[in-house]
Protein backbone atom coordinates (compact mmCIF):
# COMPACT_ATOMS: atom_id res chain seq x y z
CA UNK A 1 0.00 0.00 0.00
CA UNK A 2 1.34 3.44 -1.27
CA UNK A 3 0.83 6.56 0.59
CA UNK A 4 -1.25 8.21 -1.47
CA UNK A 5 -3.64 4.67 -0.78
CA UNK A 6 -2.76 5.48 2.60
CA UNK A 7 -4.15 9.04 3.25
CA UNK A 8 -7.34 8.21 0.95
CA UNK A 9 -7.83 5.19 3.70
CA UNK A 10 -7.67 8.11 6.36
CA UNK A 11 -9.88 10.31 4.78
CA UNK A 12 -12.32 7.56 3.87
CA UNK A 13 -11.78 7.06 7.64
CA UNK A 14 -12.62 10.57 8.47
CA UNK A 15 -15.90 10.46 6.60
CA UNK A 16 -17.30 7.49 8.52
CA UNK A 17 -16.53 8.85 12.02
CA UNK A 18 -18.09 12.49 10.91
CA UNK A 19 -21.35 10.70 9.33
CA UNK A 20 -20.55 12.45 5.87
CA UNK A 21 -19.35 9.29 4.13
CA UNK A 22 -21.50 8.67 1.12
CA UNK A 23 -22.96 5.11 -0.40
CA UNK A 24 -20.30 4.46 -2.54
CA UNK A 25 -17.39 5.52 -0.07
CA UNK A 26 -18.54 3.16 2.18
CA UNK A 27 -18.96 0.32 -0.17
CA UNK A 28 -15.08 0.96 -1.42
CA UNK A 29 -14.55 1.37 2.56
CA UNK A 30 -15.59 -1.91 3.03
CA UNK A 31 -13.44 -3.35 0.30
CA UNK A 32 -10.74 -1.94 1.75
CA UNK A 33 -11.14 -3.69 5.27
CA UNK A 34 -12.27 -6.70 3.62
CA UNK A 35 -9.09 -7.66 1.23
CA UNK A 36 -6.65 -5.99 3.05
CA UNK A 37 -5.28 -6.74 6.49
CA UNK A 38 -3.16 -3.56 6.80
CA UNK A 39 -6.11 -1.41 5.63
CA UNK A 40 -7.93 -3.41 9.25
CA UNK A 41 -5.24 -2.41 11.10
CA UNK A 42 -5.26 1.36 10.45
CA UNK A 43 -9.33 1.05 10.96
CA UNK A 44 -8.47 -0.08 14.23
CA UNK A 45 -5.86 2.00 15.46
CA UNK A 46 -8.28 4.98 14.04
CA UNK A 47 -10.93 4.23 16.02
CA UNK A 48 -8.65 3.94 19.06
CA UNK A 49 -7.86 7.11 18.70
CA UNK A 50 -11.38 8.33 18.00
CA UNK A 51 -11.98 6.65 21.24
CA UNK A 52 -9.31 8.07 23.00
CA UNK A 53 -9.62 11.35 22.32
CA UNK A 54 -13.95 11.00 23.12
CA UNK A 55 -12.85 10.13 26.61
CA UNK A 56 -10.43 12.74 26.96
CA UNK A 57 -12.95 15.57 25.77
CA UNK A 58 -14.68 13.87 29.02
CA UNK A 59 -12.69 15.05 30.92
CA UNK A 60 -12.63 18.70 30.08
CA UNK A 61 -13.25 21.24 33.26
CA UNK A 62 -16.07 24.31 32.63
CA UNK A 63 -15.69 26.72 35.30
CA UNK A 64 -18.27 29.49 35.91
CA UNK A 65 -17.32 31.98 33.16
CA UNK A 66 -16.22 29.58 30.18
CA UNK A 67 -14.80 26.19 28.80
CA UNK A 68 -11.80 25.70 29.15
CA UNK A 69 -9.15 23.14 27.65
CA UNK A 70 -6.41 21.63 30.31
CA UNK A 71 -2.84 20.40 29.32
CA UNK A 72 -3.74 16.52 29.55
CA UNK A 73 -5.20 17.17 25.67
CA UNK A 74 -1.78 18.13 24.16
CA UNK A 75 -0.06 15.11 24.86
CA UNK A 76 -2.58 13.03 24.02
CA UNK A 77 -2.59 15.09 20.56
CA UNK A 78 1.29 14.48 20.19
CA UNK A 79 0.62 10.90 20.86
CA UNK A 80 -1.97 10.38 17.97
CA UNK A 81 0.24 12.64 15.20
CA UNK A 82 2.85 9.86 16.15
CA UNK A 83 0.78 6.52 15.38
CA UNK A 84 -0.61 8.36 12.07
CA UNK A 85 2.74 9.12 11.27
CA UNK A 86 4.04 5.46 11.83
CA UNK A 87 1.60 4.14 9.75
CA UNK A 88 3.90 4.93 7.01
CA UNK A 89 6.73 3.61 7.77
CA UNK A 90 5.57 0.42 9.32
CA UNK A 91 2.85 -2.38 8.69
CA UNK A 92 2.54 -3.35 12.30
CA UNK A 93 1.18 -0.63 14.16
CA UNK A 94 0.10 -1.11 17.52
CA UNK A 95 -2.29 1.63 19.35
CA UNK A 96 -0.73 3.26 22.66
CA UNK A 97 -2.58 5.65 24.85
CA UNK A 98 -1.59 7.73 27.20
CA UNK A 99 -1.45 6.64 30.88
CA UNK A 100 -4.66 6.59 32.27
CA UNK A 101 -6.67 5.53 29.27
CA UNK A 102 -7.40 1.79 28.70
CA UNK A 103 -5.89 0.60 25.75
CA UNK A 104 -8.98 -0.77 23.46
CA UNK A 105 -8.95 -2.47 20.11
CA UNK A 106 -12.80 -1.72 18.47
CA UNK A 107 -14.06 -4.43 16.78
CA UNK A 108 -17.53 -3.69 15.46
CA UNK A 109 -19.38 -0.44 15.60
CA UNK A 110 -22.89 -0.36 14.38
CA UNK A 111 -25.67 1.91 14.51
CA UNK A 112 -27.56 0.20 11.06
CA UNK A 113 -26.67 3.99 9.23
CA UNK A 114 -25.44 1.98 6.38
CA UNK A 115 -24.97 -1.78 4.09
CA UNK A 116 -28.13 -4.13 4.06
CA UNK A 117 -30.72 -5.38 6.62
CA UNK A 118 -29.68 -8.01 8.83
CA UNK A 119 -30.70 -11.40 7.27
CA UNK A 120 -33.61 -13.59 8.73
CA UNK A 121 -32.06 -16.63 8.88
CA UNK A 122 -31.22 -17.49 12.42
CA UNK A 123 -27.58 -17.94 13.14
CA UNK A 124 -24.90 -16.93 11.02
CA UNK A 125 -23.31 -19.40 9.14
CA UNK A 126 -20.07 -17.59 8.72
CA UNK A 127 -18.45 -14.35 10.02
CA UNK A 128 -19.19 -10.55 9.27
CA UNK A 129 -22.82 -9.88 9.00
CA UNK A 130 -25.79 -10.10 11.29
CA UNK A 131 -28.47 -13.12 11.05
CA UNK A 132 -31.20 -13.63 13.40
CA UNK A 133 -35.12 -13.53 13.75
CA UNK A 134 -37.15 -11.53 11.81
CA UNK A 135 -36.04 -7.80 12.06
CA UNK A 136 -36.08 -4.47 9.82
CA UNK A 137 -34.01 -0.94 9.58
CA UNK A 138 -36.39 1.63 10.09
CA UNK A 139 -36.23 5.53 10.66
CA UNK A 140 -38.00 7.79 13.65
CA UNK A 141 -40.89 6.10 14.25
CA UNK A 142 -44.07 5.81 16.77
CA UNK A 143 -41.99 8.56 19.26
CA UNK A 144 -38.65 6.95 18.69
CA UNK A 145 -35.83 8.51 17.48
CA UNK A 146 -32.59 6.33 16.69
CA UNK A 147 -30.42 6.84 19.19
CA UNK A 148 -27.27 7.68 16.58
CA UNK A 149 -27.59 9.32 13.75
CA UNK A 150 -31.20 8.29 11.01
CA UNK A 151 -31.89 4.48 11.36
CA UNK A 152 -31.97 2.09 13.77
CA UNK A 153 -33.45 -1.91 14.25
CA UNK A 154 -36.69 -2.66 14.72
CA UNK A 155 -37.62 -5.65 16.36
CA UNK A 156 -40.51 -7.84 14.61
CA UNK A 157 -40.92 -11.67 15.68
CA UNK A 158 -39.43 -14.58 17.34
CA UNK A 159 -38.73 -16.59 14.67
CA UNK A 160 -36.80 -16.64 11.28
CA UNK A 161 -37.21 -18.16 7.84
CA UNK A 162 -37.09 -22.24 7.32
CA UNK A 163 -36.79 -22.33 11.57
CA UNK A 164 -37.99 -25.92 11.77
CA UNK A 165 -39.12 -25.60 15.72
CA UNK A 166 -42.81 -25.22 16.24
CA UNK A 167 -42.58 -24.87 19.99
CA UNK A 168 -43.78 -21.56 21.39
CA UNK A 169 -40.58 -19.15 21.47
CA UNK A 170 -40.89 -15.32 23.07
CA UNK A 171 -37.11 -14.48 21.87
CA UNK A 172 -36.40 -12.19 19.05
CA UNK A 173 -32.15 -12.23 18.91
CA UNK A 174 -29.78 -10.43 16.51
CA UNK A 175 -26.32 -12.75 15.95
CA UNK A 176 -22.54 -12.29 14.11
CA UNK A 177 -19.78 -14.45 14.08
CA UNK A 178 -16.17 -11.74 14.70
CA UNK A 179 -13.34 -13.58 13.96
CA UNK A 180 -10.65 -13.05 16.43
CA UNK A 181 -7.64 -15.04 14.98
CA UNK A 182 -5.91 -11.41 13.25
CA UNK A 183 -5.75 -10.07 16.71
CA UNK A 184 -4.82 -13.49 18.99
CA UNK A 185 -1.42 -11.78 19.92
CA UNK A 186 -3.48 -9.91 21.97
CA UNK A 187 -5.10 -12.06 23.97
CA UNK A 188 -2.83 -14.80 24.48
CA UNK A 189 -1.71 -13.67 27.53
CA UNK A 190 -5.57 -13.88 28.89
CA UNK A 191 -4.78 -10.43 29.82
CA UNK A 192 -7.94 -9.08 27.67
CA UNK A 193 -12.01 -8.86 28.36
CA UNK A 194 -14.35 -8.60 25.31
CA UNK A 195 -16.87 -5.77 26.12
CA UNK A 196 -20.55 -5.95 24.58
CA UNK A 197 -22.63 -2.98 24.82
CA UNK A 198 -26.06 -2.33 23.26
CA UNK A 199 -28.92 0.39 23.23
CA UNK A 200 -32.62 -0.33 23.33
CA UNK A 201 -35.77 1.44 23.25
CA UNK A 202 -39.65 0.83 23.00
CA UNK A 203 -42.68 2.59 21.80
CA UNK A 204 -45.66 3.22 24.78
CA UNK A 205 -46.07 -0.59 25.85
CA UNK A 206 -49.01 -2.14 26.43
CA UNK A 207 -50.01 -2.36 29.52
CA UNK A 208 -50.10 -6.08 29.88
CA UNK A 209 -46.56 -6.52 28.44
CA UNK A 210 -43.03 -6.26 29.25
CA UNK A 211 -39.89 -6.68 27.25
CA UNK A 212 -36.28 -7.59 29.17
CA UNK A 213 -32.91 -7.29 27.05
CA UNK A 214 -29.92 -8.85 27.59
CA UNK A 215 -26.60 -9.48 25.37
CA UNK A 216 -24.52 -12.45 25.20
CA UNK A 217 -21.06 -13.69 24.02
CA UNK A 218 -19.96 -17.16 23.18
CA UNK A 219 -16.12 -17.86 23.15
CA UNK A 220 -16.13 -20.46 20.29
CA UNK A 221 -12.79 -22.44 18.68
CA UNK A 222 -12.94 -22.55 14.59
CA UNK A 223 -14.46 -25.89 14.58
CA UNK A 224 -17.66 -25.04 16.86
CA UNK A 225 -17.85 -21.85 14.55
CA UNK A 226 -18.43 -23.57 11.36
CA UNK A 227 -20.93 -25.59 12.63
CA UNK A 228 -22.94 -22.62 14.37
CA UNK A 229 -25.75 -22.47 12.30
CA UNK A 230 -26.15 -26.21 12.69
CA UNK A 231 -26.34 -26.53 16.03
CA UNK A 232 -28.92 -26.19 18.81
CA UNK A 233 -28.70 -23.40 21.51
CA UNK A 234 -27.83 -26.43 23.91
CA UNK A 235 -25.43 -27.70 21.89
CA UNK A 236 -23.61 -24.89 21.74
CA UNK A 237 -23.86 -23.32 25.21
CA UNK A 238 -21.73 -26.91 26.02
CA UNK A 239 -19.42 -26.26 22.98
CA UNK A 240 -18.53 -23.01 23.41
CA UNK A 241 -15.01 -22.40 25.43
CA UNK A 242 -16.44 -19.64 27.37
CA UNK A 243 -20.02 -18.24 27.77
CA UNK A 244 -21.52 -14.73 29.13
CA UNK A 245 -24.99 -12.99 29.18
CA UNK A 246 -26.07 -10.43 30.87
CA UNK A 247 -28.69 -10.34 33.55
CA UNK A 248 -32.38 -9.28 31.58
CA UNK A 249 -33.22 -5.09 31.85
CA UNK A 250 -36.69 -4.42 31.77
CA UNK A 251 -37.60 -1.60 28.81
CA UNK A 252 -39.02 1.58 30.46
CA UNK A 253 -41.96 2.84 29.08
CA UNK A 254 -40.63 6.08 27.71
CA UNK A 255 -39.93 6.51 23.93
CA UNK A 256 -37.39 9.35 24.49
CA UNK A 257 -34.93 7.34 26.44
CA UNK A 258 -32.46 4.39 25.75
CA UNK A 259 -31.34 2.22 27.83
CA UNK A 260 -27.97 0.41 27.78
CA UNK A 261 -27.06 -3.45 28.37
CA UNK A 262 -23.48 -4.60 28.20
CA UNK A 263 -21.41 -7.66 29.52
CA UNK A 264 -17.66 -8.55 29.28
CA UNK A 265 -15.71 -11.86 28.79
CA UNK A 266 -12.38 -12.43 29.26
CA UNK A 267 -11.14 -14.09 26.37
CA UNK A 268 -9.63 -17.72 26.63
CA UNK A 269 -5.97 -17.84 24.75
CA UNK A 270 -7.49 -20.37 21.82
CA UNK A 271 -10.80 -18.54 21.27
CA UNK A 272 -11.01 -17.85 17.23
CA UNK A 273 -14.37 -16.63 17.03
CA UNK A 274 -17.07 -14.47 19.34
CA UNK A 275 -20.77 -14.83 18.81
CA UNK A 276 -22.66 -11.84 20.21
CA UNK A 277 -26.16 -11.85 20.52
CA UNK A 278 -28.31 -9.09 21.19
CA UNK A 279 -31.83 -9.96 22.31
CA UNK A 280 -35.32 -8.98 23.56
CA UNK A 281 -37.74 -11.49 25.47
CA UNK A 282 -41.45 -11.00 25.74
CA UNK A 283 -43.47 -11.12 28.67
CA UNK A 284 -45.73 -13.01 28.90
CA UNK A 285 -45.62 -15.12 26.10
CA UNK A 286 -48.92 -14.63 24.05
CA UNK A 287 -48.42 -15.97 20.36
CA UNK A 288 -46.51 -18.58 18.72
CA UNK A 289 -44.42 -17.19 17.60
CA UNK A 290 -44.13 -13.72 19.82
CA UNK A 291 -44.59 -10.45 17.81
CA UNK A 292 -43.29 -7.42 18.91
CA UNK A 293 -44.48 -4.18 19.27
CA UNK A 294 -42.46 -1.64 17.98
CA UNK A 295 -38.92 -2.29 20.27
CA UNK A 296 -35.81 -0.76 18.32
CA UNK A 297 -32.07 -1.61 19.06
CA UNK A 298 -29.10 0.77 18.29
CA UNK A 299 -25.67 1.48 18.57
CA UNK A 300 -24.18 -1.51 19.14
CA UNK A 301 -20.24 -1.68 20.16
CA UNK A 302 -17.58 -4.65 20.59
CA UNK A 303 -14.48 -3.92 21.67
CA UNK A 304 -11.10 -6.04 23.36
CA UNK A 305 -9.86 -4.36 26.31
CA UNK A 306 -6.66 -4.72 28.01
CA UNK A 307 -7.05 -5.60 31.62
CA UNK A 308 -4.55 -8.00 33.07
CA UNK A 309 -5.45 -10.47 35.79
CA UNK A 310 -4.93 -9.06 39.50
CA UNK A 311 -1.66 -10.67 40.76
Amino acid sequence: MNREQQQHLFNLFAACSDNSITAQEHEELMQWLRDHPIARRMWFIHQDMELGLRNQRDTLMVDSSRARTWPLWAPFAATAVGLVIGLFSTSLVYAYFSPGVRKALTLLEENFEFGTAPLVTGTPGEAGYWSGDHSEVVGEQQGVKPKNGSRMLRFLRADFEGKGNLQPSRTSSLLRLVDLRPYRHEFQDGSVVAELSAMLNSSVLPIDRSYFGFVQIHALDAATAATVNEQHWTELNSSAIALTRSAGVELDRIPSTWQRIDCEQRVPAHTDFLLIEIGLKQMPMTRLPAEFADQYLDEVRLSLVRRPLLP
